[in-house]
């Protein structure tokens, strides 16, 4: 079930399932747990091997949620699996267990021309270019896609005519505008959306963010925490801090406005971040870990604790 001779171009993993792009043909195939049909063959019997999906044919960029997954064809995303509330964006709920359709802008128009997506837990976002219009779908319980008008979407919403950057988080998505302002929107009770009340119902701006004389190269979101890159090379975060997962090396419970940079990188290179953990490369190519570590997620070993609040001791080591 799986085309000879090729190699993959892009992974991208949900709660219990991955999926994986074909370098060549642009195939998709997933592999994993299938409860909630996230593996999009048609059926939930769960996967020890990879399979390939009947359709999409020709993606380009793959994208998993925490039991759905979406690809872009040409301009339009298609998605799959979990759709309780709204996760596929088709405009009705009820899961898919096969490739039903492109995801429906306002009014039930196919959106198109889109060049990125990204999913995580019940959320996905998508792009029409760096600078054009921001598009979600899926679950607002926690006014994540800025609006307390209902309790999920499923047609995609227009969340920001102007976005550079965007990251979707656990129950938040943050999109900067230009190089200098970050928005954020949705649940709140660490400070990861904003440093004043419970939610931010509609985008407000973090501030201090980036820090002085910083652009913004890069956002990224976890559970209940928020980061951004800079052009100087700094990885800079803010939000919850339970298992030391803003990197400052202490244990203060939650910055409510973004701290020093993350300790231990000279130049941070390539960011990654779970729900309550984070990985970065840096321009040496040392790779660090640091945050929740009680099902051992930094890689570390079984020297370090349950969790970590200094990345200089989170370099991660493989054997030959």
């Amino acid at each position: 079930n799986q085309p000879e001779d090729e190699g993959y171009r892009s992974l991208a993993a949900g709660n219990l399932s991955t999926c994986a792009l074909t370098q060549r043909s642009n195939r998709v195939l997933c592999w994993g747990g299938n409860a909630r049909g996230q593996l999009g063959l048609g059926n939930r019997v769960d996967r020890v091997e990879p399979h390939l999906l009947e359709s999409p044919i020709g993606a380009s960029l793959l994208s998993a949620g925490g039991q759905h997954a979406c690809a872009l064809t040409n301009g339009s995303v298609y998605c799959w699996g979990r759709n309780d509330l709204g996760q596929l964006g088709l405009g009705e709920a009820g899961e898919r267990l096969l490739v039903d359709g492109a995801v429906q802008g306002p009014g039930g128009r196919e959106i198109a021309d889109i060049v990125n997506l990204k999913a995580k837990n019940h959320v996905t976002c998508a792009q029409e270019e760096q600078g054009g219009a921001l598009y979600c779908w899926g679950a607002n319980g926690d006014q994540q896609l800025g609006t307390d008008v209902t309790s999920f979407f499923d047609q995609a919403q227009t969340v920001a005519f102007e976005a550079d950057h965007y990251a979707v988080g656990g129950y938040h998505v943050c999109y900067s505008v230009g190089t200098r302002r970050v928005m954020c929107m949705g649940r709140n009770e660490a400070g990861q959306v904003h440093p004043d009340g419970d939610h931010a119902i509609l985008a407000r701006q973090v501030p201090n963010v980036p820090a002085v004389d910083e652009r913004i190269r890069q956002l990224h979101a976890g559970g209940g925490f928020s980061c951004v890159t800079t052009d100087e090379d700094n990885l800079r975060c803010w939000g919850a801090n339970d298992h030391g997962q803003l990197g400052l090396g202490g244990d203060v419970s939650s910055t409510e406005e973004p701290g020093p940079a993350v300790t231990g990188f000279e130049s941070v290179y390539q960011v990654a971040v779970g729900f309550d953990h984070a990985c970065a490369l840096d321009r040496n190519r040392i790779l660090r870990c640091w945050g929740r570590n009680d099902r051992r997620q930094l890689g570390l070993g079984n020297d370090v604790g349950d969790h970590l609040t200094d990345p200089e001791q989170g370099v991660v080591n493989f054997e030959d």
